[in-house]
This record gives structure tokens, sequence and C-alpha cells, in this order.
């Protein structure tokens, strides 16, 4: 409640007061939610910044042959990292469906829309998991299209999820099959993409994660707590 008074003069001299009073409990919900969305942007800004920030750094250390292999890598980061922020942006960041991650990550660029097969029910994923998988789903997609399945006219990649039920509750379950590829070296050297693979997703998500390099193709495949990557609220 908000409180007016005012007064009344005539010759300079106070006559009597005029009092209202007025209900501002909208307005102070409206400013409440102003405050909340502004501390809201400064966190995701400083964690934006942050991401760009260990993408930059591992992205140019990670011994790159030339100057255009790593603008042209931290550039393709940079616009994945893009990408899942409108998406989030979209959904007024309370979450991101799995399905859009994964048709805006691996539909953006180079190879061909019937080379890429994905299905799997509808899960929400909570922002920093959005984020997390996002980033995830860039690297393997960028790697297929180097070194694996995309860089063959027959090659396959098969992305697949479910939830079903676990010990501590339900459990999603993520996995990502490269075939008719390239042969995969037995040992080959772990980059960037591989690290960032396994600890944003095991960071982000708290997920289990196995990638193996197989004669037929590279295959990821990652197991989270149901309740560990859906958003606080929808």
């Amino acid at each position: 409640v908000e409180w007016l008074i005012t007064p009344v003069l005539e010759n300079g001299q106070v006559l009597h007061w005029v009092a209202a009073q007025r209900d501002v409990t909208e307005r102070k919900r409206a400013e409440e939610r102003e405050r909340r969305m502004v501390d809201e942007l400064n966190h995701r800004v400083n964690n934006s910044l942050a991401a760009v920030q260990a993408v930059a750094a591992q992205t140019f250390r990670d011994g790159w042959k030339n100057v255009g292999e790593v603008r042209d890598a931290f550039r393709d980061r940079l616009l994945a990292l893009s990408r899942v922020h409108i998406l989030l942006a979209q959904k007024h960041w309370e979450g991101a469906p799995l399905q859009q991650l994964v048709e805006r990550q691996l539909m953006p660029r180079g190879g061909r829309s019937d080379q890429i097969e994905f299905a799997g029910p509808e899960v929400w994923l909570g922002p920093g998991a959005a984020v997390a998988f996002g980033m995830a789903l860039h690297e393997l997609r960028t790697n297929a299209v180097r070194h694996g399945a995309l860089s063959c006219p027959d090659g396959q990649v098969r992305v697949h999820w479910s939830v079903e039920p676990g010990a501590d509750g339900e459990r999603l379950h993520f996995n990502w099959l490269e075939k008719k590829g390239p042969m995969v070296p037995p040992a080959p050297r772990r980059g960037f993409g591989s690290r960032l693979i396994e600890r944003g997703l095991s960071y982000g998500l708290h997920a289990g994660v196995h990638l193996s390099f197989e004669p037929s193709g590279l295959r990821c495949k990652m197991e989270a707590s149901l309740t560990a990557v859906v958003p606080a609220r929808r």
C-alpha cells in the first residue's frame, strides 16, 4: 500500500490535508520480476563469457596446423553456442526440447540430411544441460564431417535417446552411432572435441559418458538421471 498526502493551501496557510491510498502490489511484483530478470541476465552473460573464454583457450592450444583451421574451429564453436542460446531464448530460458536441440546442431551445415537419423521421446533439458548437450552434439558432428561417417557419401549417423527406469528413478539414455565411414584407427589422438564431449556431459548433466572408436565408426553412449537434466521449473 502506498499513501499520498497533500496539503490544501489558501493564502499560504494549510487549510487541511488530503490523503489517498493505492494498492501498489502489482507494481512491486513487476519491480521484483525486473530485478530477477536483470540478475538472471547478469548470471547468464557471465556464464556465456566464461564458456567463450574456455572454448577459446582450448581451441587455440589444440595443436592446429595453420591459422585458418583454428579460426574456423573457433568460429564454428561460437556459432554452435549461439544456436543453443537462441533456442533457450525462444523458450524464455526455461529449458529446451532435446529433439529441437539435436535438429539445430546436426542440420546447420555440410553433409546431407538423409545421412543422419534421429529419434526419441520428448525430453526437456535445463539451460545448463542444454548448453553442455548442444556443444557435445556440435563436436560429434564436426568429427563425423571431418573424419567419420559424414565424410563419406554412404556414411550414416544414428542418434537415439530413450527414458528408462533405473534404481534412482528415470534415466536418460543417449546413443550416437556412426556406420559406413572410414576405418577408425585403434587409438586416435584425443583433442579438445573429445574432452569437451566427455567432460562437458559429465559436468553439465552429471552423466556417465563412454566414447569408443570402433572400426565401423565412433560410438558415444551417455546415461544420466532425468532429474539432473530437466529444468527446475517448466
